[in-house]
């Protein structure tokens, strides 16, 4: 089968079978963009910046001092069967129904994902509902009938089946069938195929064709559409696909992005704090965070330090009606989960708890000897159903349902985008004070289960975040995805991502720290700089190093500021000067390889009470690059180009 690029337009072009047909496209959205809430000041708008920083460090350290045994993922199959910038609109069913599906030369079989399904990918098209055709019907087999000898074909429990898969996880699974088919056509009025073979698909993991529902298969083989319509085409068929820009042609509509606001927690619950209590706040949260380490083994398959508590939201809604829900945004997590009711057991967060039972569009996700669980971190079948089951080291743990349900995005920019049967947690058994007033995590990482991977086209796996500083009161920055994530122009610094074997994290390569006029590489003990050493992660505030390479940071520092030492107020971190107008600062660059990042003075330096420190935290374990360091940086991840941007900024214009 053949492969294609994923393309912002759909099938505006010329499909003909003898004397069918021409078709029309698919709306398509090719980006949008979402609003990004600093965790304290969304809260709490009135918390001061010293405050805000003080929780943010807290988290941060706690967090760095986790790490846990991750599962790498293991791809496969053929990618054969992939997205296509090509769709088709044919017709399934009695009453007939509109699918919408690629058009590919590569493949034979044409498959559709069908409803009751345990797992689908979002598209844009109702699921065809075959318990609403009169005509549907399955394909039987057994001993003295077999399956058709096709590709992918088996049979079981009676029925003939096709499961097919892909090199990187993604596959599609389901009852192969027989329906009528309706073509239309701009020459003759709609014609009738009926028994026309399909495969629907009801166990669909990852992002085959974005807002398409399958594929229809142009190929010379039996099952093909070619093959099966017969006379009607004389197996021959023609196509003309036409460029992007030619005026005059009927063309989908195409949205490239939409934004949505980001929220500092602590000002966001308490506008009345002062910058130095929401400073004091966030490095308390950093400090707590990378603490946890001392119980950690290489074997603790359960505690999964990627999901964790995050100083900047992002608001969301879910269900039918539309619920709010305020989630950390964290590049260290794969799975979107949420608390829900019924709760057996939850900790405080500000806005109601999502209601399951009050939604028409929510599911579970069904699951048996036959229907696995998808094959992603923490997730489990018990009951028929799959569950999700995440630990932490000081026993903050969620448990509940894996779940779908629709998923709607604001945008400042164009109006709501709705993402049915997006797949989410819902933890109904939470212990501990996971993200504070926060009710979950939106997870940024590149696993299947993450927003970027499930959005499909909408983000083209490719997102970018602004992340202010916690001084400019009043302002949110924001999150963009597809399109308009875009980190380009002059002072960009484009470095490459590193695929690593712990886990779906974003690695780069830190070359070194440059304090004033001193480069101080980052070696690991055999005195090679280790490719992929550093994780770039939103959902901590500090940047975590580990105590060799941190001691020579703040050795540089220190000769390089004559300033009397003072310890520091909260006891957090190691090194403080007296607080001081008159202070001069070292300069601080990160040295990624791929480029140089000159940081700015909040970047690596908090000032609270009658101190001012330098804002890095020790780690063995878990070496970050926190949000501290990312904030007034343009930062963009681009999945597919394997490389993460970053750009001077500032955010509060983003």
């Amino acid at each position: 089968m053949a492969t294609y690029t994923a393309s912002c337009c759909f099938l505006d072009s010329l499909l003909i079978f003898s004397v069918l047909t021409a078709f029309s496209a698919a709306q398509n959205i090719s980006g949008f963009t979402a609003n990004l809430y600093q965790r304290d000041a969304f809260y709490n708008p009135n918390l001061s910046q010293t405050e805000m920083i003080r929780r943010a460090v807290a988290r941060s350290v706690w967090r760095a001092n986790m790490s846990s045994s991750i599962t790498p993922n293991s791809p496969t199959a053929v990618i054969i069967r992939d997205i296509n910038q090509f769709f088709m609109k044919i017709r399934l069913g009695t009453p007939p129904v509109d699918i919408i599906a690629v058009v590919d030369t590569g493949s034979d079989l044409t498959w559709t994902q069908c409803l009751p399904c345990t797992r689908c990918f979002p598209q844009r098209l109702p699921l065809f509902n075959i318990r609403a055709s009169s005509s549907y019907g399955t394909i039987q087999c057994g001993p003295s009938w077999p399956c058709p000898p096709w590709n992918d074909i088996e049979c079981s429990n009676g029925l003939c089946h096709h499961d097919i898969h892909y090199f990187d996880g993604t596959h599609t699974r389901g009852l192969l069938s027989k329906e009528t088919l309706w073509m239309d056509s701009t020459a003759h009025s709609a014609i009738q195929i009926p028994n026309y073979i399909f495969g629907c698909g009801m166990d669909n993991i990852g992002n085959l064709l974005g807002t398409g529902s399958g594929v229809i298969g142009l190929g010379p083989g039996p099952e093909s559409i070619v093959t099966q319509l017969g006379h009607l085409i004389g197996r021959k068929f023609s196509y003309c696909l036409m460029p992007l820009d030619p005026p005059g042609r009927v063309t989908a509509q195409n949205i490239s992005g939409f934004t949505a606001n980001l929220y500092q927690r602590d000002a966001f619950y308490n506008p009345n704090l002062s910058q130095t209590e929401m400073i004091r706040r966030a490095v308390a949260r950093s400090v707590w965070r990378a603490n946890m380490s001392s119980s950690i083994t290489p074997n603790s398959p359960t505690a999964v330090i990627i999901r964790d508590i995050n100083q900047f939201f992002m608001k969301i809604r879910l269900g039918t009606p539309p619920v709010d829900i305020i989630a950390v945004v964290d590049t260290g997590s794969d799975l979107t989960w949420t608390q829900c009711l019924p709760c057996t057991r939850c900790f405080p967060q500000r806005l109601p708890l999502f209601n399951i039972q009050a939604s028409s569009s929510y599911g579970t996700i069904q699951c048996g000897p036959s229907w696995p669980c998808p094959p992603w971190n923490d997730i489990e079948c018990s009951n028929g159903l799959c569950h999700h089951d995440i630990h932490y080291f000081d026993g903050t743990h969620t448990r509940g349902l894996l779940s779908k349900e629709t998923l709607w995005m604001d945008s400042t920019a164009h109006s709501a985008i709705q993402i049915p049967n997006y797949i989410f947690g819902c933890g109904m058994d939470n212990i501990g004070n996971l993200l504070g007033t926060g009710s979950g995590v939106i997870g940024l990482g590149p696993g299947p289960e993450s927003i970027v991977t499930q959005l499909g086209h909408l983000s083209g796996r490719k997102f970018s975040y602004c992340l202010m500083p916690l001084d400019p009161p009043g302002r949110v920055s924001h999150i963009h995805f597809g399109d308009w994530a875009a980190v380009r122009g002059p002072g960009t610094i484009m470095v490459p991502l590193v695929p690593r074997r712990s886990g779906n994290f974003y690695h780069v390569t830190l070359e070194a720290f440059t304090v004033g006029r001193t480069r101080i590489p980052f070696t690991s003990r055999s005195g090679s700089v280790e490719q992929g050493n550093i994780i770039i992660d939103s959902g901590t505030a500090l940047t975590n190093l580990p105590r060799y390479f941190y001691a020579q940071i703040k050795q540089a520092v220190t000769m390089q500021t004559h300033a009397p030492e003072v310890p520091d107020p909260y006891q957090l971190f190691e090194l403080c000067f007296r607080k001081d107008r008159s202070l001069q600062l070292p300069s601080i660059v990160a040295n990624f390889r791929g480029g140089n990042v000159p940081l700015k003075r909040f970047n690596v330096f908090v000032t609270w009470g009658s101190a001012t420190c330098l804002a890095f935290g020790v780690s063995e374990s878990f070496i970050t690059y926190g949000s501290l360091a990312q904030q007034d940086f343009l930062v963009g991840f681009d999945q597919y180009a394997r490389t993460v941007s970053f750009k001077p900024f500032q955010c509060s214009r983003a």
